[in-house]
């Protein structure tokens, strides 16, 4: 009868070592799977993000660039506003360049919410770009006083295209980093939860 028990014993103890390691195994095989399909969907959901935020950068910065370039004529027409046409066409100015930074702003909190560290900081730069170009517009309006030029919004937009460019390497580099299963912080206990 003693032989027997050793056996019986040793068979149970096999038996729950290999229930509680697949067991573990398994858990970790689903934990793993459902990291990389979170990483999947944020992937998915940050390149949405970024499009949209480039779309919105490129249409406000185009709308700008019009502004500029239509000045000579913007000006020409000062004095067919009725009342005081320099005022008038200040507002119009602020005008415009208040509605593309309003469309700008929904997509730059998307990116500013889902995205990475590095591609946050170039967001928020080429959106500060974006108001410093607005500012530059403005100071040329006839109704300032001070004598500003086009050098200041020159300046700001080569800056931008190349915030721009540098933007979108980071998320080129981000989109094509594969989701890699695993845990992230370390070792714990299979069964305690963070």
């Amino acid at each position: 009868m003693t032989d027997a028990w050793g056996t019986v014993i040793a068979g149970i103890v096999a038996g729950a070592l290999a229930f509680l390691g697949s067991w573990f195994g398994s858990r970790r095989g689903v934990a793993d799977q459902a990291k990389v399909e979170h990483q999947q969907w944020l992937r998915g959901q940050r390149e949405a993000a970024y499009v949209a935020f480039l779309d919105a950068w490129d249409r406000a910065n185009e709308e700008m660039s019009d502004l500029v370039g239509e000045w000579a004529e913007l000006c020409s027409h000062i004095y067919d506003y009725e009342g005081d046409g320099v005022s008038a066409m200040g507002d119009s100015v602020k005008e415009d360049l208040d509605s593309a930074m309003t469309r700008m702003h929904p997509a730059a909190e998307r990116v500013q919410l889902i995205g990475e560290k590095g591609i946050n900081e170039i967001a928020a730069k080429m959106t500060a770009l974006l108001w410093d170009m607005g500012h530059a517009i403005v100071a040329r309006l006839p109704e300032n006083t001070e004598s500003a030029t086009w050098s200041a919004y020159a300046g700001k937009y080569a800056e931008g295209q190349t915030q721009r460019k540098s933007f979108l390497a980071q998320a080129r580099e981000e989109m094509h980093a594969e989701p890699q299963p695993g845990r992230s912080r370390g070792w714990r206990f299979p069964w305690s939860r963070r």
